[in-house]
């Protein structure tokens, strides 16, 4: 089954969420602890003969409305993002049966305090201790860090 887009997004804290359909109702409910980590829906591509990758879209809005955020190539196999704030990480992994596995920790010591928010059968987890989006690095390497002027950054894995 092909693997529905993730959103990880800072609206004062950060949030996560996989778009589902109205009826699906399936969930990360893993996020929420102790050990913070869970396995998202589906297969990144949905054809399991075709080798496992994933798009990482980045947008990142400044006060003026413009997008500043740089393109980003695809995650393979064994490749991961960190989406950083200044006290907790949302790090994304893409293994080599395709499936995506996210984990929140602790950047400052701080273990991440993670609540669920629903409506209808879409589920979203908010990191309470986690301030807006600092960097972005992919397979360690910084990729992108939103300027002072940023007022909203967004991350999509689809």
């Amino acid at each position: 089954m092909a693997a529905s887009p993730i959103i990880i997004d800072d609206g004062g804290s950060t949030r996560i969420k996989q778009i589902l359909a109205a009826s699906d109702g399936r969930n990360m409910d893993h996020l929420l602890g102790p050990a913070h980590h869970d396995l998202a829906d589906g297969r990144f591509p949905e054809d399991s003969a075709a080798e496992p990758k994933c798009r990482v879209l980045v947008v990142n809005i400044d006060v003026n409305g413009n997008n500043t955020a740089p393109d980003l190539p695809f995650l393979g196999s064994g490749d991961h993002v960190e989406i950083n704030s200044t006290t907790q990480k949302v790090r994304v992994d893409l293994n080599k049966e395709g499936k995506v596995r996210l984990s929140i920790s602790a950047v400052e010591g701080q273990s991440p305090i993670v609540e669920a928010r629903q409506l209808g059968n879409q589920r979203r987890y908010i990191v309470r201790n986690a301030r807006t989006i600092t960097s972005i690095s992919l397979n360690g390497k910084l990729v992108f860090e939103p300027p002072p002027n940023s007022v909203y950054t967004m991350v999509r894995l689809d």
